[in-house]
C-alpha cells in the first residue's frame, strides 16, 4: 500500500521532480529588469539556473556583464561555477573569460566535477597559455584517482603532447593492471605503449595475453 502511494505521488509530482520550477523573474518578459539577481543569494543554485534560464531565452546582452561578475566574486568552489562559465564561453569566448578560467584552473581544485571540462576547453581555446594548461592537465592526473573515467582520456591527451613520457609510461602501467578488463579504452592505450621504442616489449605482451584471456572468459559468460 505504501509503495502504491509513493508511485501515485511520483506521478503526480513527476514534472515537479525532473524540471527545475523558476520564479517570475526568471522569464523574459517586455519590462525585464536584473533586480531579482541584485537582492538574491548568488551562492543559491537558483540564482545560477535563472541565470541559465534568461540567458537561453535570449536575454544575453543583460546578463553578460552580471556573469562576469558573479564568476569574479562567488566562491570557485560553487557547485555550478563550471556550469556557468561553460555557457558563457560558448557565446562569447573572449581573452576575459579565457583569463578567468585560467586562473580557476590554477587555484587546483582537482575534485571539482567541471574542472577537467574547462581544462579541455582552455586548451582547445588558450594558445598563448597552452603549455601552463596541459601542465595543469598533467598535475590532475597524478593526483585523480586512476578509476576516474576520464583518466585514460586525459592520459592520452597529455602523451599526444609529449608531456614527461617516461613519468606518463610509469602511470599507464598501474591504470592498465588496474584495468584487465571491461574498460573500452584498455587497447588503444596498450597499443599506444607497445609501439614505443623499449628494450624490452615482454611486460607488454604479457600484459596483453592476461587482457585477451580475463575478456575472452566475460565474453564466454555472458553467451
Amino acid at each position: 500500500l505504501e509503495l502504491e502511494k509513493l508511485t501515485e505521488w511520483i506521478q503526480h509530482n513527476e514534472q515537479s521532480i525532473l524540471q527545475p520550477q523558476f520564479s517570475e523573474h526568471c522569464v523574459v518578459e517586455e519590462n525585464f529588469d536584473l533586480s531579482w539577481f541584485q537582492h538574491s543569494d548568488p551562492n543559491t543554485d537558483e540564482w545560477v539556473q535563472c541565470w541559465i534560464s534568461l540567458f537561453d531565452q535570449g536575454a544575453q546582452e543583460e546578463l553578460i556583464e552580471l556573469a562576469y561578475q558573479w564568476l569574479t566574486s562567488i566562491s570557485g568552489n560553487h557547485s555550478r561555477w563550471a556550469v556557468l562559465w561553460a555557457r558563457m564561453i560558448e557565446h562569447q569566448p573572449d581573452s576575459r573569460l579565457i583569463s578567468i578560467g585560467l586562473e580557476w584552473l590554477n587555484q587546483k581544485r582537482f575534485t571539482h566535477l567541471g574542472w577537467l571540462d574547462i581544462w579541455r576547453k582552455l586548451l582547445e581555446l588558450d594558445k598563448e597559455n597552452y603549455e601552463t594548461v596541459l601542465k595543469l592537465g598533467f598535475s590532475w592526473l597524478e593526483v585523480t584517482s586512476i578509476k576516474h573515467p576520464s583518466w585514460s582520456i586525459t592520459w592520452e591527451i597529455l602523451y599526444e603532447e609529449k608531456q614527461d613520457r617516461k613519468k606518463l609510461v610509469g602511470l599507464a602501467k598501474n591504470w592498465l593492471k588496474e584495468f584487465k578488463s571491461g574498460n573500452q579504452h584498455w587497447p588503444k592505450l596498450w597499443n599506444i605503449l607497445w609501439a614505443q621504442d623499449f628494450e624490452d616489449h615482454s611486460e607488454w605482451a604479457k600484459a596483453a595475453e592476461e587482457w585477451l584471456l580475463q575478456n575472452h572468459e566475460i565474453q564466454s559468460q555472458d553467451v
